[in-house]
């Protein structure tokens, strides 16, 4: 039974140590978004004054996001190709995640890496965000799931990448993605 356990883990860790992100996001004026994506925004963040609009291309996938900002907060709300909501992530520091919840997280860095540095954090809520404002007013409403997407660079003896992981509410892993980037064209010397 152990070497079953033993084997499935094993089967799992690889999977998701096996994902890759690369992603390609451009800039694009407001009449090439979707109308529902853009009526989203206007009904849940009406006093949004800057909204920026991007197309994002990631292993494949075309979806929209709008960048704004509302209560001083740094949000990002991702739309599929034609206009349904999502996620929505708000931009947040490492230390403002729960304290149970944090020191899980902090559990898996440590236990997989020899060093590591967080870069971003973002909550994540993702369900049923037809009525997103009225939970951020009230939120012991149900229907929305909250995660923490955390961008890090983590060190093992065989490699230094850049990490997107995905935690739930507790701090359990769902999900981790190596970050590739475009080489840079610039020598630094």
């Amino acid at each position: 039974m152990r070497i079953i356990f033993l084997t499935i883990l094993a089967i799992l860790s690889f999977s998701i140590s096996a994902q890759t992100k690369m992603e390609k996001e451009y800039r694009v004026k407001q009449d090439k978004v979707p109308e529902n994506a853009q009526k989203w925004i206007i009904q849940n963040f009406p006093e949004a004054k800057k909204v920026k609009w991007y197309q994002e291309i990631s292993n494949g996938k075309t979806t929209f996001e709008a960048k704004l900002q509302w209560n001083k907060t740094p949000y990002s709300v991702e739309f599929d190709s034609v206009g349904t909501i999502e996620d929505v992530e708000m931009t947040i520091d490492f230390e403002e995640i729960e304290l149970t919840t944090r020191k899980t997280i902090e559990q898996y860095f440590l236990g997989n890496y020899k060093k590591h540095k967080v870069l971003k954090v973002q909550k994540q809520f993702t369900g049923n965000l037809s009525q997103f404002r009225q939970y951020l007013e009230n939120p012991n409403q149900t229907g929305i799931t909250t995660n923490y997407e955390v961008e890090f660079q983590g060190i093992t003896p065989e490699s230094n990448e850049l990490y997107e992981a995905l935690f739930n509410q507790s701090g359990q892993l769902i999900q981790r993605k190596t970050i590739k980037t475009e080489a840079n064209i610039n020598l630094d010397f």
